[in-house]
């Protein structure tokens, strides 16, 4: 995301919160144990063709993924996520 690429996942961690409204539609679903693999491929398969049929919305979402991301690049977002993880996996 940071180096503005459009990126198409499942519904994991805080992509919610961390995509803009187009980069959104690029969310395939929440996978469900293995159960809806083939569903899953099929919205994936069918969302690369997309971008690649479609240049215009691959810069377009290239653009909002770098906008989108500033908010967690090196900020104080950023660093308190580093200070949760430093904390739970510390040795101490």
């Amino acid at each position: 995301m940071h180096c503005g690429i459009p990126i198409i996942t499942t519904d994991v961690g805080i992509v919610n919160e961390a995509f803009g409204e187009k980069q959104k539609e690029y969310i395939l679903g929440s996978r469900n144990n293995g159960k809806n693999d083939e569903e899953i491929k099929r919205i994936l398969k069918q969302k690369i063709i997309e971008l690649y049929n479609n240049r215009n919305k691959f810069k377009e979402l290239s653009e909002e993924n770098i906008k989108s991301i500033q908010i967690f690049d090196g900020g104080k977002t950023l660093k308190d996520f580093e200070n949760y993880f430093d904390k739970f996996l510390s040795t101490k």
